[in-house]
């Protein structure tokens, strides 16, 4: 299986001609630190190793060009030796294909970056090459880059539009089987920087159903640059670190038929303990075993808008002082050291509170030791907000109003073996997790 957390970087740079933009570029790359880069409109007709080391710097040593028509176009794939390698590659007259495999395993994708030309007499040619660039059937493949043209009319602020063009475009990737990977943070990746500015998504990134199912939790968001009119797209692992599936109490299953048989059911099953806390522990977990599967036999079709609102949340990147925080380690770091400023610093206070001088009310203290009822309890139970965020052991205040009837003995239970401690072994107490 080829590594998930591959993270690909493109940008029409605009140009490599100056020390100060090949700076910019490698300032880039270092901040995000993407696995492969692909560059357009490089305007290099002849490279160096300098200059490829420049950009490249020492993460990505890997290099290959399609050189500028003197100062047009010009294409550039760079990559990070440690993690994948381009063994073959081919170049074309506006494009880049290369097969991509993965340092530490078998698998492998093909990856093509290209730059459209801006005359219209040469984009038929164009959309042709990126047809013919078309791997294997049942290949993965992964197309980038400035493409200078737009298939839908909503990737163009204004309704200037060659819609001749456009038909070709979106013929084009029918024919190649390619799907957009849609930007999730920026409707348009390029301005003239006008005072009443054109506004069009000219910088994409396709692929085929075989790229999508091996990466199917990659997500492309726009990054921020100050040096050209053009953003730079990051293509980056959205899932988040593995962990178990936990159980959440959802407040509207209460409506649905059999809820209240699936949990007696589980309720009523006989528990091998003589501890009234370890007990309501143990019915609880089961309980929330049985709900998942009934919840499962429900509502599966739930699954892809659930994953949908979780991509929409997604917190890609986090802007650090000197870099930008992609990976979930790093972004846990950025956190940290930020809240960690902020917050637990001890300062010497220069007066203190006189309580006395309050004169706050007296606290009525008669019956507070007396043993709690099931009227109070069920009093305290109503008075909790059924939507509020459920406890530690996934269950809200919801579930314990609508199944009281179910539950009330071994809740009541454990509040008369609470009481009865009296000031004995409360490490049962502590090792629960009770909402």
């Amino acid at each position: 299986m080829i590594n998930t957390n591959l993270s690909v970087l493109s940008w029409n740079v605009r140009e490599l001609n100056y020390p100060a933009r090949r700076f910019a570029v490698h300032e880039l790359a270092t901040a995000h630190r993407p696995t492969i880069l692909c560059l357009q409109e490089t305007k290099l007709e002849t490279w160096s190793a300098d200059a490829a080391r420049k950009i490249g710097g020492t993460a990505m040593e890997g290099c290959a060009v399609l050189p500028a028509a003197g100062t047009k176009g010009g294409v550039a794939i760079f990559w990070n030796t440690r993690l994948v390698d381009i063994a073959t590659h081919s170049v074309g007259c506006f494009s880049i294909t290369a097969k991509v495999s993965a340092v530490q395993c078998s698998s492998s994708f093909w990856l093509t970056t290209v730059y459209g030309p801006a005359d219209d007499a040469r984009k038929e040619a164009f959309l042709a090459e990126l047809i013919n660039a078309a791997p294997p059937s049942g290949e993965p493949w992964l197309i980038t880059g400035y493409f200078n043209v737009i298939y839908e009319a909503r990737d163009k602020s204004n309704l200037n539009l060659n819609r001749r063009i456009m038909g070709q475009f979106r013929r084009a990737i029918d024919s190649a089987c390619l799907k957009e990977i849609k930007c999730k943070n920026r409707r348009f990746t390029w301005s003239n920087e006008r005072e009443s500015p054109t506004l069009v998504s000219i910088d994409k990134i396709f692929c085929n159903s075989e790229w999508d199912a091996l990466f199917p939790n990659h997500m492309l968001m726009a990054a921020s640059t100050a040096c050209s009119e053009h953003c730079p797209l990051l293509l980056a692992n959205a899932a988040p670190p593995a962990r178990r599936p936990s159980f959440k109490f959802e407040s509207f299953w209460t409506r649905f038929p059999r809820f209240q048989e699936t949990v007696e059911r589980a309720w009523q099953r006989p528990v091998a303990s003589s501890c009234p806390i370890a007990t309501l522990k143990l019915k609880l977990k089961r309980t929330a075993f049985y709900l998942r599967i009934w919840a499962r036999s429900l509502f599966s079709d739930a699954k892809a808008k659930i994953n949908t609102r979780r991509r929409k949340n997604f917190i890609h990147s986090l802007q650090a002082s000197s870099s930008t925080a992609t990976s979930h380690d790093d972004k846990d770091d950025v956190a940290y050291r930020h809240f960690t400023s902020h917050l637990g610093t001890k300062q010497t206070r220069g007066c203190s509170i006189n309580w006395d001088a309050i004169d706050l009310p007296c606290v009525q203290n008669a019956g507070l030791d007396n043993p709690f009822t099931e009227p109070e309890v069920w009093a305290a139970i109503l008075a909790t907000p059924v939507d509020k965020a459920p406890g530690p052991d996934g269950f809200s205040g919801a579930f314990f109003r609508a199944c009281w009837n179910t539950i009330k003995h071994d809740v009541m239970a454990v509040f008369d073996h609470f009481y009865r401690l009296a000031g004995g072994n409360f490490s049962d107490l502590n090792s629960a997790m009770i909402a």
